[in-house]
């Protein structure tokens, strides 16, 4: 939408001020690993760093998790989930991962109007765990949503497509 696209323009804004004042007035090295380890450190250890790069940093950060946050819920996310849900049935099983457990959460419910799906989550119980792998398993299930944190923690049966809705990627994704 324009409200999420404008508010994720604003953090991006905010963000990049941020990081060149901490590029420019603290040496920070502007290989982005490097510059959010250095980040990371400030914060975690405040007392040793200036007032200002403290704030500096404080502010780069902000604005970089309310930006992950909005790619994470962008609304368009939903409706393409909603769009492709209906081919999920044609196909053996299909892992959805999300960013977040309410992302997951809501495209259980998007999903669950075209096929049969259920929601995985850290708050999931071995037992739910197991039965919906199951039932995801002998096919009476066609979509596993779990966060992903899970694509690299859960033991799950074949699935033939495998969909990352999240707010950003990794090499392994």
């Amino acid at each position: 939408s324009l409200q999420e696209r404008l508010k994720y323009e604003d953090c991006v804004e905010r963000a990049d001020r941020a990081r060149k004042r901490l590029l420019t007035e603290f040496d920070y090295e502007p290989d982005w690993p490097t510059f959010f380890s250095a980040v990371s450190r400030t914060l975690k250890s405040p007392s040793f760093a200036e007032l200002e790069e403290v704030n500096a940093c404080r502010k780069y950060m902000k604005a970089w998790s309310e930006r992950r946050m909005l790619t994470a819920s962008a609304s368009a996310k939903y409706e393409l989930a909603g769009a492709i849900a209906e081919g999920f049935n044609r196909r053996s099983g299909t892992l959805v991962f999300g960013a977040t457990v309410d992302s997951v959460n809501k495209l259980a419910a998007v999903i669950g109007k075209a096929t049969s799906v259920v929601a995985l989550s850290g708050k999931s119980t071995n037992e739910e765990r197991e039965k919906a792998l199951e039932r995801f398993k002998n096919g009476e299930c066609k979509v596993v949503c779990a966060p992903q944190i899970l694509n690299e923690g859960i033991d799950v049966p074949d699935a033939e497509v495998a969909v990352i809705i999240g707010a950003s990627q990794t090499k392994r994704e």
